[in-house]
């Protein structure tokens, strides 16, 4: 018998993790830039996705498994802004959803407005989810 591909051996050694950044949100765009810029036939173009400010409107979901303090967040949470901080309801607590004692999953936003931020009910998940209402 033909041994199978190395991956599918429980004895294989693992490929070294690689690190990724946050998911981006929106169309492809560094940071999630709410901006589609591909055309479309029959359809009007894009929104222009820069306020009258000229920033960039930014929206970044995600489970960051680390507290906001985190050093290696700093990237992020010095360009964006909390919805759970600015609009939140409550303490935003996610994890763990059975007594959620943490806030690892949060809505980053810039060039937006969060009007209200809150967790949502226990899911599928050892992560409460998080919702929040965006104003342009």
């Amino acid at each position: 018998m033909v041994p199978g591909p190395a991956r599918h051996r429980p004895d294989a050694p693992r490929p070294p993790h690689r690190l990724r950044g946050p998911p981006s949100v929106g169309t492809g765009e560094p940071h999630g830039r709410l901006r589609d810029s591909r055309p479309r036939r029959g359809t009007a173009p894009p929104h222009d996705p820069h306020p009258v400010g000229g920033r960039p409107r930014s929206l970044l979901p995600g489970d960051f498994n680390d507290s906001a303090d985190d050093r290696a967040l700093r990237p992020f949470t010095s360009r964006f802004t909390s919805a759970q901080a600015t609009a939140g309801a409550g303490f935003g607590f996610t994890w763990p959803s059975g007594f959620p004692v943490v806030r690892i999953d949060r809505i980053l936003v810039d060039g937006v407005r969060a009007a209200s931020a809150r967790t949502l009910p226990a899911a599928r998940s050892d992560h409460l989810p998080v919702a929040a209402t965006i104003t342009f």
